[in-house]
């Protein structure tokens, strides 16, 4: 998926279940890709802001 960083961080912190009042905790960076992945049902972020 591609998106705006504003978007990025809203999906970040709801798989990492962190309150939306904490988005810009979190970097993004131009052009840079996170990777989350689903190991039985869960989310784990492997990559962000790569």
């Amino acid at each position: 998926m591609v998106a705006h960083g504003g978007v990025n961080r809203v999906i970040l912190c709801h798989f990492l279940g962190l309150p939306l009042a904490n988005i810009f905790r979190i970097e993004q960076d131009l052009a840079c890709f996170n990777v989350i992945e689903f190991w039985e049902g869960y989310p784990v972020v492997k990559l962000l802001n790569g």
